[in-house]
C-alpha cells in the first residue's frame, strides 16, 4: 500500500530529526552554559539592591564586538538564503513549464489514441456489417448452389431414368418412384431454408411439377413406342416364317423354274440385289445397337461423374463445417487466453503489494529488536525508547501486528509519564514483547504471501503460456482445415467440370445412336422398297413359266399371305416409327425442363459469384480494421510510454516545489535571526548601563532556556506534523506570510513567567537561530 511506503520513508526521516535535535540540544547546553559564566545577562529586576549590583564594562564591550559580528554573519546568511529561495522559485518555475508542456504533451498523445480507437472502432463496426453482408452473400450463395445441386442430382437421376427406359414399364416405374421419394426428402429439406430461398423454391417446385408431368407424358410416350415396336417386332417374326414357308415353296417350284431360266436369272439377281439390301438394313440395325449400347455406357459414365462430383461437393462442405468449428475453437481459446492475462495482471499487483508488506514488516521487526532490548536493559530512559518507537509505530501502520506496536508506544508512553512506577514499567515490557511477537508473526505471514503470490503469478504465467500454445495449435488446425476446405472445393469444381465436359461425349453418343437408328431404318424402308421389283421379277417369271404354273400357284397363293404378312409388319412399324418420333418430338419438352436446371444452376453461380466479388470488400474492410486496430494500439502505447514522462516531470515540479518552499523558508528563518540578533544586540546595549545581580541573571538564563527549548519543541511539532500530513510528493500547504505569522505569535505567548519581562528575548534568539541551525542540517543530511 502507498501509505505503507509513506510510514516507512517518515520512519527513516525521523532518524534525521533525531540527529537534528541531539545537534540543537548541544547547542542550547553551550549557550546556557556560556550564559551562565559570564556577567554580561542583564535583565529587569527593581527589587535587588543597589549595593549588590556590579558592572563589567570589558564584557559589555566584547559582547557588543560579537554580537556585531553575529549581525553581519546573519545578514549574509539571510542574503544567501533569500538567494536560494529566488533560485528555488526558477527552478520550480521551470519544472512547472517543463511539467505543463509534458501534461499537455500527455492530453494530445491522450487525444490520439482516443481518436485512434475511435477509428478502430468505425472500422471494425464496418468490418462487422461487411462480414454480415458477406455471410448473407454465402447463405444466399449456399442455399443456391444445394438448390442446383438438389435439381442436378434429380435431373441426372431422370436423364439416368430417361436413358434406360424400355419395354419392362415397372422396373422403370420403380425406379421413377424411388427417385420421386430422394426428390420429396430434398424438396422438404429444402423447405426449410430461409425466407431468402422460399420464392427459388417455389419457382423449383413449380418448375419439378411440370417436369414431372411432361416426364410422366414422356414415359408414356415411350411407353407406347415400345408396345408399338414390340407390336413390329411380332409381325416381323410372322412374316419372316410365312417368308420362309414363301422360301420352302419356291424351291418346291424349282424344277419348273428350270424353264424359264432367263427369268429365273432375272429374280434371282433381283433377290440377290434384295438379299443384299436386308443384310445392308441388318448390319445398320446392328450399328445402331452398338451405338445404343455405347450411348448407354456413356450415360452410366455420366451419372458416375455427377455422383461423383455430388460427394465431391459433400466434402467440401463437411471440410468448410470443420473449418467454422476449428475457428470458433481458436477464438474461444483466445479469449480464454485475454482472460489469464488479466488474472496475472492482478496476480503480479498482488505480488507487489506482498513485497512491499514483507519489506515493511522486516524493517520494522530489525529496528524494533534493539528497541525491545533497550527497554529489557534499561539502558536508556522510557522517553527515550518512546522516540525510537514511534518510527516503528509508523512504519507498522497496514501491517496486522499495528495494534500490538501501537499498544506498546501507548504502554511505552504511560511508562515515561511515570518512569518509576514498576507497574507501569512492566506493562511496558509485556506490551513489547507482545509487539514483538505480532510483528515476527506479520513478518512471517507477509513472506508467507509473498510466497504464495509469487507461485500464483509463476503457475498463471505457465498456465498462459501453455494456453498460448494451443492457441497456435488451433490456429495451425484452422489453418489446416481451411486449406482442406480449399481442395476439397476444388476437387468438387473440377469433378462437376469433368462431368458438365463429358456431357457433351453422352450427347455425342446419343446424337449417333439416333444417326445410327435413322440409317437403319432408311436400310429397311429401301429394301421393302425393292421387294416390289424382286416380286415384279417372279411375277415375270411365273408368267412366262406356264409349265410352272401349278408349282407356282400354290406359291403365288401363299405369298399373298406372306405379302399381308408383309403388310402387317410394314403398318406395325410404321406406328413404331411414329411412336418413336413422339418421343423423339417430346424429348425437347423434357430437355426444356433440364435447360431450367442449368439457369437455375447458373442463378446459383451468379450468387457464389457476387459473394466471391463480395469478400474482397469485406477482407478490405478487415484489413482497415487490422489497420486502425493497429494505429490506436501504438497511439495508447506512445501515450502510456510518455505518461512514465509526463510523472517524472510531475514529480520534478513537486520536488522542486518543495525545495523552493524549504528555501523560503530557510531564508524567513534567516529573517527572523537577523531581528533577534539585532532585538538582542539592542537589549544588551541599553542593559548595558543597568546594574546586574546574580540571581536575576540565572533566574533569566534559566528562562531563556525554557523560552529556547519551548520554541523548539514546538518548531519540531510542527514541523513532524506537516511530515504526518505529507505524502511524499504533496506541496506544503503553509505559506510564508502564514508561517511568520505563527512564530510572531509563539514569541508573544512564551513570555518571562518569572519576573514578567521580554528582556531574555536575546537568549531565545540564539536559541532559535541554534534550532534553525540544527534543523537546516537535518535537512541537508535528508536531501543528501
Amino acid at each position: 500500500m502507498p501509505s505503507s511506503k509513506v510510514h516507512f520513508k517518515l520512519y527513516k526521516a525521523k532518524k534525521n530529526w533525531v540527529s537534528a535535535g541531539l545537534v540543537t540540544t548541544a547547542v542550547l547546553a553551550g549557550l546556557t552554559l556560556g550564559t551562565a559564566k559570564s556577567n554580561d545577562v542583564v535583565a529587569h529586576a527593581d527589587t535587588t539592591p543597589v549595593a549588590t549590583q556590579t558592572v563589567s564594562q570589558q564584557t559589555t564591550n566584547d559582547a557588543a564586538t560579537q554580537s556585531a559580528t553575529t549581525v553581519e554573519q546573519a545578514q549574509q546568511a539571510a542574503n544567501d538564503a533569500h538567494a536560494a529561495a529566488n533560485k528555488a522559485d526558477q527552478l520550480r518555475n521551470n519544472a512547472k513549464t517543463d511539467w505543463d508542456k509534458k501534461v499537455t504533451h500527455q492530453n494530445n498523445l491522450d487525444t490520439a489514441a482516443a481518436n485512434a480507437q475511435e477509428k478502430a472502432n468505425n472500422a471494425k463496426s464496418d468490418w462487422d456489417k461487411k462480414i454480415t453482408h458477406q455471410s448473407n452473400l454465402d447463405t444466399v450463395a449456399a442455399n443456391a448452389q444445394e438448390k442446383a445441386n438438389n435439381a442436378k442430382s434429380d435431373w441426372d437421376k431422370k436423364i439416368t431414368h430417361q436413358s434406360n427406359l424400355d419395354t419392362v414399364a415397372a422396373n422403370a416405374q420403380e425406379k421413377a418412384n424411388n427417385a420421386k421419394s430422394d426428390w420429396d426428402k430434398k424438396i422438404t429439406h429444402q423447405s426449410n431454408l430461409d425466407t431468402v430461398a422460399a420464392n427459388a423454391q417455389e419457382k423449383a417446385n413449380n418448375a419439378k411439377s411440370d417436369w414431372d408431368k411432361k416426364i410422366t407424358h414422356q414415359s408414356n410416350l415411350d411407353t407406347v413406342a415400345a408396345n408399338a415396336q414390340e407390336k413390329a417386332n411380332n409381325a416381323k417374326s410372322d412374316w419372316d416364317k410365312k417368308i420362309t414357308h414363301q422360301s420352302n415353296l419356291d424351291t418346291v417350284a424349282a424344277n419348273a423354274q428350270e424353264k424359264a431360266n432367263n427369268a429365273k436369272s432375272a429374280w434371282d439377281k433381283a433377290t440377290t440385289h434384295q438379299s443384299n439390301l436386308d443384310q445392308a438394313a441388318a448390319k445398320a440395325q446392328e450399328q445402331a445397337n452398338n451405338a445404343k449400347s455405347a450411348w448407354d455406357k456413356a450415360t452410366t459414365h455420366q451419372s458416375n461423374l455427377d455422383q461423383a462430383a455430388a460427394k465431391a461437393q459433400e466434402k467440401a462442405n463437411n471440410a468448410k463445417s470443420d473449418w467454422d468449428k476449428k475457428i470458433t475453437h481458436q477464438a474461444n481459446l483466445e479469449q480464454a487466453a485475454e482472460q489469464l492475462r488479466e488474472q496475472l495482471e492482478n496476480a503480479k499487483s498482488d505480488q507487489t503489494f506482498a513485497r512491499e508488506n514483507e519489506t515493511n514488516a522486516t524493517g520494522a521487526l530489525q529496528d524494533f529488536w534493539p528497541v525491545l532490548n533497550d527497554a529489557r536493559g534499561g539502558q536508556k530512559a522510557p522517553h527515550d525508547i518512546a522516540d525510537e518507537l514511534y518510527p516503528i509505530v509508523m512504519a507498522a501502520n497496514g501491517l496486522p501486528a499495528y495494534e500490538k506496536v501501537n499498544d506498546a508506544m501507548t504502554a511505552v508512553s504511560n511508562w515515561a509519564d511515570d518512569s518509576n512506577n514498576a507497574s507501569l514499567k512492566q506493562a511496558a515490557l509485556d506490551k513489547l514483547t507482545d509487539a514483538f511477537s505480532a510483528l515476527s508473526s506479520s513478518m512471517a505471514q507477509a513472506n508467507n504471501a509473498s510466497r504464495q503470490a509469487d507461485e500464483k503469478v509463476t503457475s498463471l504465467q505457465q498456465q498462459l503460456d501453455q494456453l498460448n500454445v494451443k492457441a497456435q495449435e488451433a490456429a495451425n488446425q484452422a489453418d489446416a482445415a481451411g486449406q482442406l476446405f480449399n481442395d476439397r472445393n476444388n476437387d468438387a469444381i473440377k469433378a462437376q467440370k469433368a462431368a458438365a465436359d463429358y456431357r457433351a461425349v453422352s450427347d455425342a453418343a446419343g446424337q449417333l445412336f439416333n444417326d445410327r437408328n435413322n440409317d437403319a431404318i432408311k436400310a429397311q424402308k429401301a429394301a421393302a422398297d425393292y421387294r416390289a421389283v424382286s416380286d415384279a421379277a417372279g411375277q415375270l417369271f411365273n408368267d412366262r413359266n406356264n409349265d410352272a404354273i401349278k408349282a407356282q400357284k400354290a406359291a403365288a397363293d401363299y405369298r399373298a399371305v406372306s405379302d399381308a404378312a408383309g403388310q402387317l409388319f410394314n403398318d406395325r412399324n410404321n406406328d413404331a416409327i411414329k411412336a418413336q418420333k413422339a418421343a423423339a418430338d417430346y424429348r425437347a419438352v423434357s430437355d426444356a425442363a433440364g435447360q431450367l436446371f442449368n439457369d437455375r444452376n447458373n442463378d446459383a453461380i451468379k450468387a457464389q459469384k457476387a459473394a466471391a466479388d463480395y469478400r474482397a470488400v469485406s477482407d478490405a474492410a478487415g484489413q482497415l480494421f487490422n489497420d486502425r486496430n493497429n494505429d490506436a494500439i501504438k497511439a495508447q502505447k506512445a501515450a502510456a510510454n510518455y505518461r512514465a514522462v509526463s510523472d517524472a516531470a510531475g514529480q520534478l515540479f513537486n520536488d522542486r516545489d518543495n525545495a523552493a518552499i524549504k528555501a523560503h523558508k530557510a531564508a524567513e528563518d534567516a529573517d527572523a535571526k537577523l531581528a533577534a540578533i539585532k532585538a538582542a544586540n539592542t537589549d544588551n546595549q541599553n542593559e548595558a548601563n543597568q546594574p546586574t545581580g546574580g540571581q536575576t541573571g540565572d533566574n533569566n538564563q534559566s528562562t531563556g532556556n525554557h523560552e529556547v527549548q519551548q520554541f523548539n519543541n514546538d518548531h519540531a511539532s510542527a514541523i513532524s506534523e506537516k511530515q504526518n500530513t505529507s505524502n511524499g510528493y504533496d506541496k506544503v500547504t503553509m505559506t510564508r506570510a502564514q508561517y511568520r505569522a505563527q512564530l510572531n505569535s509563539a514569541a508573544k505567548q512564551n513570555s518571562l513567567p518569572q519576573t514578567s519581562s521580554e528582556d531574555s528575548m536575546g537568549i531565545m534568539a540564539l536559541g532559535a537561530v541554534s534550532a534553525m541551525l540544527g534543523l537546516g542540517l537535518a535537512t541537508k543530511k535528508r536531501e543528501a
